[in-house]
């Protein structure tokens, strides 16, 4: 409606008497007065209806001097300032109709109107919601000046404006997604106020409302209206809307700290997720509102909260569910994180959910899209967060690693350690040295190879103090922890053993086996009350302990550690000590633990061929008729012609046993020390990693003798176990010594 200029300033309310009128003239009775006033209200309404509005507010005016307090003259004036564009004076006309009769909509509908009118939205709903309160007969008129109201607010097409008339609860979730959070309180409290059999609608106002408050930090008044509501559902059996107030009550619960009523919902959830399952048959029918996301974000949830209580076995058990269902369903949670962040505009929140893409390509193994994705949260961190900066920069470093990159993922290692240093981040620095040291460790520059030296110093005991607080706190302690030690453990043998240290290498080798035996859960059990043996892991042994160990037995040893690029094999006789060190190295490009793995394999298939079966006649059940002699007798023929092409083969291109290629790599270097050893020949083997699982006692010389039928073989998984023989021995020998002392004395009385 366009605009008008206003016929008077402002709305006057002075009263004036007749005789004020007219001087001389005789007073008329207050039933004539009444009367005069009707008629002209009446004739102002007539004059109103032609459109006559000058006419109209005249008749009108003059009937208010008669009487100003007139409510329904009062309404119809306000309404024809309204028809002129007069909305001041149409609002003070409202208002004073409020002051007279304060219970009544009129009032309420026009200064709402007049307000909207004048660009007082919050105010015009106010107005009109109360008018709604005086009058909830006149819904429809007046849901339709409120949904006006809110298309002005939240600048909602016509097209759209009409479907929302007669709907308050549609036009406060409208409120709701642009952010009106408090008049979507007040049209949903004012929706609530009408009875409806429509259970849905009940519960979607409910829904709505307590996302609202929970919007606005009233959180206890939001878990009330989600109980409502799930309370609801729950009689109604509407599992979307189960799921949605499950959902955000436990997350209320776990972000106001009450961690134990959040997981009591989170296994409400479980249990709607078990029965939707039964319902659907598999999961890949399930529910479209049973999202991949809502189904990752409930265990991961769960497992944050398992830990924050310091139940760790559920934690993990959570999180490995986690991980698994990342795995399932790719990186589309991620995707759909980070578009929602940036369509909010969040840095922080775009940069944390780079990085988490980035860790879920780092497990998948694609390190180029992990890289970038690194870089792109690096890009996204404030100038002030170097903290992040500097761990984007690590796992860049870590990701150009894994591909080979040695260069460049030096320089982000080197521009992280420089960051690391200037704002002490203590863990950032020791995880870059670790990565640093593990490249560093494979160049053949003498000063690269000292400096991972150095680091090794450092980060072994910073990993080993890491673990053991995890022990001491019986908390769970990463798996990547004791990954990384052991790798910081190889890498200090791969370094002394280049320099020739061989001495030292033997001892940081032995000191990580011990610590791994140690780690054994029936470890204490065994060593209880043993007090030299429960003291001996603690310190790292000299040289001269080792010597001492291998002397007081009569068997060689053989100490095998096994590393990526190297074989290293330290001999130990008893009275000698040390007599060899053997570090075999291995071509580029290939890894000593998957060829001894791929040996290991063919020996135990050739062991485990199903063929063996028929080789050789059965001879513990008899013959049963000649179609089985005839079945035989085919087999035989056909192994005989395989045996033949065999050894054509053999022929053409001869190739070693899998008995042989390992003797050759573990035995044969040894050789010549093997040959010297006297009768009997005791051979004690200490090996490493894949070792653990090779028959040493099967494997052949070059003559296809068996090691086992050339030596006594034993196997200990390190020296100090060794040691616990001797001792066990030891004491064995005394107690049957002291045995047969009494023995004696007894028997002489």
């Amino acid at each position: 409606m366009e605009r008008l200029q206003p016929v008077f300033g402002s709305p006057q309310y002075v009263s004036y008497s007749l005789t004020s009128l007219a001087e001389g003239s005789e007073p008329i009775s207050e039933a004539e007065e009444i009367k005069e006033v009707k008629t002209l209200h009446a004739r102002g309404i007539q004059a109103a209806k032609i459109n006559d509005f000058k006419e109209a507010l005249t008749l009108f005016d003059e009937a208010l001097e008669i009487n100003e307090k007139d409510a329904a003259v009062l309404h119809a004036r306000s309404l024809v300032g309204l028809q002129m564009g007069n909305f001041d004076a149409a609002l003070q006309d409202a208002k004073y109709l409020i002051n007279i009769e304060p219970r009544s909509s009129q009032g309420y509908v026009v200064q709402g109107l007049a307000l909207q009118y004048l660009g007082r939205y919050q105010e015009a709903l106010n107005s009109l919601l109360t008018a709604l309160d005086f009058d909830p007969q006149n819904t429809d008129t007046l849901t339709s000046h409120i949904v006006s109201t809110v298309s002005k607010i939240c600048k909602i097409p016509k097209s759209l404006s009409k479907t929302l008339k007669g709907k308050l609860s549609e036009v406060g979730v409208i409120l709701f997604q642009g952010t009106q959070y408090e008049m979507c309180i007040q049209v949903l409290e004012a929706a609530q106020q009408f009875q409806t059999n429509q259970k849905g609608i009940t519960m979607r106002i409910l829904l709505t409302l307590a996302n609202a408050k929970s919007k606005l930090g009233l959180w206890q008044q939001a878990i009330s209206l989600y109980q409502e509501c799930l309370t609801i559902a729950v009689a109604t059996h509407e599992q979307i809307y189960q799921t949605k107030a499950l959902v955000n009550i436990a997350t209320l619960h776990l972000e106001s700290g009450d961690t134990h009523q959040a997981l009591l919902y989170y296994h409400k959830l479980l249990c709607l997720e078990a029965e939707l399952l039964s319902e659907a048959g598999s999961t890949d029918a399930m529910p479209e509102f049973w999202s991949k996301e809502l189904h990752r974000g409930l265990h991961l949830n769960m497992s944050i909260a398992y830990k924050t209580i310091g139940n760790m076995s559920a934690a993990i058990i959570h999180a490995q569910q986690f991980v698994k269902l990342v795995a399932m369903h790719g990186v589309e949670g991620h995707v759909q994180h980070i578009a929602m962040a940036e369509e909010l505009g969040d840095q922080k929140m775009i940069a944390m959910a780079n990085e988490m893409l980035g860790d879920t390509y780092m497990l998948k193994g694609e390190y180029e899209k992990a890289i970038k994705q690194y870089e792109t949260a690096s890009n996204f961190c404030s100038h002030s967060d170097f903290r992040t900066k500097a761990s984007m920069l690590c796992k860049m470093g870590r990701g150009y690693r894994a591909l080979g990159r040695n260069q460049h993922s030096l320089f982000c290692l080197e521009q992280t350690l420089a960051m690391a240093d200037d704002h002490d981040f203590a863990d950032v620095r020791m995880m870059a040295q670790y990565h640093q040291a593990c490249i560093l460790c494979t160049s053949t520059q003498l000063q690269d190879i000292e400096q991972a030296q150095k680091s090794f110093i450092k980060l072994i005991p910073f990993l080993e103090k890491k673990i053991s607080e995890h022990e001491e706190e019986k908390s769970h302690c990463p798996k990547e922890y004791h990954d990384q030690l052991s790798e910081c453990y190889d890498g200090m043998l791969s370094v002394l053993s280049r320099i020739g240290n061989k001495e030292e290498c033997l001892q940081y080798a032995e000191a990580h086996r011990k610590r791994s035996l140690t780690q054994l859960p029936n470890y204490h059990a065994v060593c209880k009350g043993v007090a030299h043996y429960q003291e001996m892991h603690c310190k790292v042994w000299t040289m001269e302990h080792i010597h001492r160990t291998v002397s007081q037995q009569n068997s060689t040893v053989l100490y095998y550690s096994l590393l990526d690029n190297a074989l290293l094999m330290w001999v130990l006789q008893p009275g000698t000590g040390l007599v060899r060190f053997y570090s075999g190295r291995s071509p580029k490009q290939v890894n000593i633990r998957t060829q001894v793995s791929k040996l290991l394999d063919e020996l135990l298939d050739e062991r485990c061929h199903p063929d063996n079966l028929t080789k050789c006649e059965n001879r513990a059940l008899p013959l049963q008729n000649a179609t089985l002699r005839y079945l035989q007798k085919q087999n035989l023929q056909r192994q005989q012609m395989q045996k033949v092409e065999c050894e054509v083969e053999t022929e053409t291109a001869p190739r070693k046993s899998p008995q042989r290629q390992l003797y050759d790599t573990l035995l044969a270097p040894v050789e010549d020390i093997l040959l010297k050893m006297e009768e009997p020949r005791y051979l004690t083997i200490i090996p490493d990693k894949e070792l653990h699982h090779c028959p040493f006692a099967a494997l052949q010389d070059w003559q296809g003798t068996y090691v086992g039928k050339r030596f006594s073989l034993s196997y200990v998984p390190c020296i100090l176990l060794l040691d616990r023989i001797i001792q066990n021995e030891q004491t064995a020998m005394r107690l049957h010594d002291d045995l047969d002392f009494e023995r004696s004395q007894t028997c002489k009385g």
